[in-house]
């Protein structure tokens, strides 16, 4: 048994609402630019909502390449990490908010959030994952997490 995800193991972890720290270059200096947000996985694509115009946006108008990093918080460690291209949407961007918006607050209050959101322009990130790496900790003990550590093929799902 290895430390890497099943697809089935790692759609149902993208289900729950974890923090996804999104990581884009900055067009100036080229540095990494990482926010945590909020995300959603279709098993195709990466959904995430910005802010239209903000250091994200721009960054990603200059260059669409991204990474993505999904974790929880506690032990045993869970996490998937993503590389990517990213195209941003500006059309029917609502039911994707709603979507958004419901893994994180719940039901009664995804139409409040969508509604809040839409307030302000927003785009829609896309993503394309090229590379997807995903781990769960709670299949081995440690020495074998650290033995898959030095390769990183252990992980790869994608």
């Amino acid at each position: 048994m290895g430390v890497t995800m099943t697809s089935e193991e790692m759609n149902e972890f993208l289900n729950e609402p974890w923090l996804t720290f999104v990581s884009t270059l900055t067009p100036n200096t080229g540095h990494p630019h990482v926010t945590p947000i909020w995300s959603y996985y279709d098993g195709d694509y990466f959904y995430m909502t910005l802010m239209d115009g903000n250091p994200k946006t721009r960054a990603l108008v200059k260059d669409n390449r991204v990474a993505l990093a999904i974790g929880n918080d506690a032990l045993p460690f869970k996490a998937v990490l993503v590389h990517g291209t990213a195209e941003l949407v500006r059309e029917d961007m609502r039911p994707i908010i709603r979507r958004i918006s419901k893994k994180y607050v719940g039901e009664d209050q995804a139409d409040a959030i969508t509604d809040l959101l839409l307030n302000d322009p927003q785009v829609i990130a896309k993503v394309t994952p090229t590379r997807i790496y995903a781990w769960d900790q709670s299949k081995v003990d440690f020495t074998e997490v650290a033995k898959a550590e030095k390769s990183g093929a252990a992980f790869r799902v994608l």
